[in-house]
This record gives structure tokens, sequence and C-alpha cells, in this order.
């Protein structure tokens, strides 16, 4: 992957799911698909957790083989995505996956900044959400910077 290559997948991502409402993650029936990261290890050495999320369905189908071929493909509300998914995820000290393929190359990113990311791109397109736990995009958008601003 070259330099350019990972802002292009956050900005594709984004893009897509703040278009469509939608991210798409895969689950069996006990686990749901997560995998090392190739890129960052934790204190004790070892690959750190990544949960994986895709923007198209197509795209996360094209990953159900070998450990993840009894996965099925489910849809996230993006509401749910953020506030429950990247806060948990960020909680857990664990990063999120972006459009991993088959090969499982994607983007591992930091579940902060995809947040403010997509809370970016939802305000430049004047979408709103309904959240159970912030009261709108603006609310998780200054509670995230003031935590980690």
């Amino acid at each position: 992957m070259n330099e350019q290559q990972p802002n292009l997948i956050l900005e594709n991502f984004v893009n897509k799911i703040c278009e469509d409402g939608v991210v798409y993650s895969m689950e069996s029936k006990d686990a749901f698909a997560l995998c090392g990261s190739n890129q960052f290890t934790n204190e004790s050495g070892e690959p750190v957790t990544v949960f994986c999320f895709w923007s198209e369905e197509n795209l996360a189908k094209s990953c159900c083989v070998e450990d993840w071929s009894n996965f099925k493909v489910q849809e996230v509300q993006i509401a749910s995505f953020l506030e429950d998914w990247c806060v948990g995820i960020y909680n857990d000290s664990f990063l999120v996956g972006l459009d991993f393929n088959a090969q499982m190359i994607g983007l591992e990113i930091d579940p902060i900044d995809l947040i403010l990311a997509i809370t970016k791109k939802l305000k430049s397109k004047k979408i709103d959400l309904e959240f159970e736990h912030f009261k709108n995009i603006q609310d998780i958008e200054n509670q995230i910077k003031k935590m980690f601003g």
C-alpha cells in the first residue's frame, strides 16, 4: 500500500457510508470478523485486534472465505457504528479495519480518527443522525474532541 492509498481508502469509505447510511460487518454464530494488525502491536508484542468493516456489501461478501467462510454479512446503521462500535472498539484499545480484501489488505485506523472523519463528512453534507447516547453529530464530535483534543 503506497502512502496515498490509506487516505484514498478512508475517503472512499467515509463518502460511501455517508451516502448510503450503513456500513457492513461480518459475523458468525459466535464471532465477529476480526484479525490481527499487520502494522501495530500491543505492550506484549502481539498484533492489536482489528475489527473489520466494509463500505459495500459485495466487498464484505468477497471476504467470506477461509476462516470467515461461515460468516454472514450484516448491515450496521451509521449511528450505531459510531456510538456503539467505534467507541467500544476504542475503549478496548483495538483498531478498525476498513474495506479489507480477501488477502486481508485494507486500512487499519484508530476508531477516534474514524469517528471524526465521518462526523466531519456528515456535517458537510448536512446529514444528522439520531443517537442513543449523544444529542446529535455535533455532540459526539465535541465529546470526542474534549476527551482527545
